[in-house]
């Protein structure tokens, strides 16, 4: 999957760091534990661990509703906007087989329509 030069960078050092010596079959992201007789043992990241981590995540910079969807759904969204709406290449991103299911992210949101209807106060730039 294509990525962006400072994921690539962030994803380069996990795995000089913390995956140094894998094959690349293995698994990208792994939990270690020690059992109830104390071997350390590590296995491929659940879908539910990394929903608890990103929900943590969210509420630890104040936006408790944050989810693993609504995280997808933002970066989806902005990844349209940073493309001036290339809506194929959002689904490329997002790897959707239709892109009818990527023109979720073309709706704009309150928010963004007040921003542009601004246009029409004052001197009429967008503020």
């Amino acid at each position: 999957m294509p990525l962006p030069a400072p994921a690539l960078a962030i994803l380069g050092e996990y795995l000089r760091t913390e995956r140094a010596g894998e094959a690349a079959t293995e698994p990208l992201f792994v939990v270690a534990f020690k059992t109830k007789g104390g071997t350390l043992t590590t296995r491929r990241m659940s879908g539910h661990r990394m929903w608890k981590i990103i929900k943590d995540l969210g509420r630890g910079v104040g936006v408790p509703e944050l989810h693993p969807r609504a995280l997808r759904h933002a970066c989806g969204t902005e990844f349209l906007r940073r493309t001036h709406g290339n809506l194929r290449a959002v689904q490329e991103h997002v790897r959707h087989r239709d892109v009818q299911t990527t023109t979720v992210y073309t709706k704009i949101t309150h928010q963004n329509l007040q921003q542009h209807l601004r246009v029409f106060e004052g001197d009429g730039e967008e503020k």
